[in-house]
């Protein structure tokens, strides 16, 4: 039985450095879009780049803005063409690698 309890204690401890790991690797996905997002979003008083927020709640990441224009920088109207800048983001920080990392880390 001493087997049995070292076992579960170990992959009680795996369970939570597996936890830990995915909340910081959606916090780092995180920065990188709103990284990206800021750099790349167009710039003409700077209200919306400055309104890019990044909150992490239960292992996922929300970029978000207050603007009340943002909807249609990113998508456009029938009268400006669409300024994609969130959607890119979110593309450029979907990283595997990123999340393979912090896994390997938090379960060294």
């Amino acid at each position: 039985m001493r087997g049995a309890s070292s076992l579960f204690l170990r992959l009680s401890v795996m369970k939570h450095r597996a936890g830990e790991a995915a909340e910081k690797a959606a916090s780092l996905a995180g920065e990188n879009a709103l990284l990206h997002a800021r750099s790349v979003v167009p710039v003409r008083t700077g209200r919306l780049q400055a309104s890019l927020k990044k909150s992490v709640q239960s292992y996922q990441t929300r970029v978000e803005t207050r603007c009340p224009y943002a909807l249609y920088v990113e998508k456009g109207t029938r009268k400006m063409r669409a300024q994609p800048y969130l959607s890119p983001a979110f593309s450029k920080a979907a990283d595997r690698d990123l999340f393979a990392r912090v896994f390997w880390e938090a379960l060294e």
